[in-house]
């Protein structure tokens, strides 16, 4: 067999003669098709489930292999964190160690990585009132900065669907009460905070989140 013969079906084919010439018959034996297997061994790259490989390679079967890092590149999405590893499996939970041995054709997935981070909306009373705001509602622990009250920043796969989650309250007094300022439900996209707020997205680029925080308008008191 020959490297033209790589991917191709032979079959043998024995043909047996009589010894004499002058006799007609013969035998034949056939053998069932083997598939000829490609001396190189194939590897494919996915990333973020996309249905098409973003990189292919080919090596020796039976070699040592290490992702390169072409792949890597060809993987990396704009406005993302990078890639997050390479795996076996599509969920990528079964990481590929480099320099494993590869014997067959081999599929290889990746995630990328998207950042969301927290800030404060332009209009968060935080920023607009000059007061005092306090972390407690005994008004004994200064508030040091509005960012303190912001919910960590999380690292998150490309695609991936995040609930906002929600700032803690901040406490102020006001003509001789204590009254709350609580952070609105939902994020907004842009820090004007002039669209509606989301409760949840799916994530492909690295957000940032912007998160309104409001005095109340109604104070619990009624007049009749």
């Amino acid at each position: 067999m020959a490297e033209v013969d790589e991917g191709a079906y032979l079959v043998c084919v024995v043909t047996a003669y009589a010894r004499y010439g002058n006799v007609s018959y013969r035998g034949e034996a056939e053998t069932a098709s083997v598939h000829v297997r490609s001396l190189r061994a194939r590897v494919r790259f996915f990333a973020d489930a996309d249905a098409e490989p973003c990189f292919a390679d080919q090596l020796d079967r039976g070699s040592a292999y290490t992702v390169p890092q072409a792949a890597w590149q060809a993987a990396a999405k704009p406005d993302c964190a990078g890639v997050d590893g390479w795996y076996r499996d599509a969920s990528c939970t079964e990481a590929f160690v480099g320099g494993a041995l590869v014997e067959d054709d081999l599929d290889l997935f990746a995630c990328n990585r998207v950042e969301l981070t927290y800030a404060q909306a332009d209009r968060s009373c935080l920023l607009a009132s000059p007061r005092a705001y306090y972390l407690d509602e005994a008004c004994e622990h200064p508030l040091p900065d509005p960012s303190a009250l912001l919910p960590p920043q999380a690292m998150l796969r490309y695609g991936g669907r995040v609930s906002f989650a929600r700032g803690a309250s901040a406490w102020y007094e006001d003509m001789g009460r204590v009254r709350e300022a609580s952070c609105a439900l939902g994020a907004y996209a842009a820090p004007d905070a002039a669209d509606l707020p989301l409760r949840s997205a799916r994530l492909t680029r690295n957000t940032t989140a912007y998160l309104l925080w409001r005095t109340p308008a109604y104070d619990g008191i009624s007049l009749s």
